[in-house]
């Protein structure tokens, strides 16, 4: 490991143009062929210039470290970007040019080449890949900054726990270590009445036939609402969310049913 150079970069604007041209200086002095990894900030200026690199890579580069599309799954991404690039790192492994190499001889030469053709690996590569989809994905959306995600997130692990029992093909004693893990951290850190309540009070979600009827879920919401403070209030209330969930008057409109797919719950 060895320093290059600092830049006081205090009094320049950081868009992704400036970035790009800091970037490619080092770039350019170190070589492109001696490039294997840029790691930036995540922030939005970061990743938009490290866009414009991979824009001007050589042509015949394969992509295996990924942009973090989200700042908690980057390992992740890369796994399965290192599985989709299999057969090639495979051939790399038992080609002349490699074996031929003082690397290959070396002892983390020997461990790298040992793990890539070793087939449990790959399956198990495969394995982490596919449940660790359907999180990315709620995690994509949760660390998302367009909209508020609120309303999304208990849906969202509803739907990441079920692909998972679908990868296992709902077999309880493969899926269960898995999902068990997810249920901790989720009561741990996540579960609380407020998503609950958001998920309730979704109509996307809560007016489609995949809506999960339980009685936590109404439970949570009267929690949140606290029903019972509301004194001359509570029977009000309580009608309303009746009317709610029956989509009767103003929620049974045509207007409102066309509008529940489009209509972000926060607004």
């Amino acid at each position: 490991m060895s320093f290059v150079k600092s830049v006081d970069a205090s009094d320049m604007i950081k868009i992704a143009d400036t970035l790009f041209k800091l970037f490619s200086e080092v770039i350019e002095w170190v070589g492109s062929s001696n490039i294997v990894h840029v790691v930036t900030d995540n922030a939005a200026n970061y990743v938009s210039a490290g866009k414009l690199i991979h824009e001007k890579k050589r042509s015949n580069w394969k992509e295996i470290v990924r942009l973090g599309v989200t700042r908690f799954a980057t390992v992740f991404i890369t796994l399965k970007s290192i599985y989709d690039r299999k057969e090639d790192l495979q051939t790399l492994m038992v080609d002349k040019y490699f074996t031929s190499h003082e690397l290959s001889k070396s002892v983390n030469g020997k461990m790298i080449s040992s793990i890539i053709l070793d087939s449990k690996f790959w399956e198990d590569c495969l394995t982490t890949v596919m449940i660790v989809g359907p999180l990315i994905k709620l995690l994509r959306l949760v660390d998302a900054d367009e909209k508020p995600s609120l309303g999304y997130v208990y849906e969202g692990m509803q739907r990441a726990k079920i692909a998972i029992k679908t990868i296992f093909r709902n077999r309880k004693t493969a899926y269960t270590p898995y999902t068990s893990i997810l249920k901790m951290q989720w009561d741990k850190h996540l579960k609380r009445d407020l998503h609950a309540a958001a998920y309730f009070l979704n109509p996307g979600f809560f007016y489609s036939e995949g809506f999960v009827e339980k009685a936590n879920i109404l439970r949570s919401l009267l929690d949140l609402f606290d029903i019972e403070t509301l004194y001359d209030d509570s029977v009000a209330a309580m009608q309303e969310i009746q009317l709610y969930r029956d989509r009767k008057e103003s929620f049974g409109r045509e207007s409102a049913l066309k509008a529940i797919k489009r209509l972000e719950p926060g607004r």
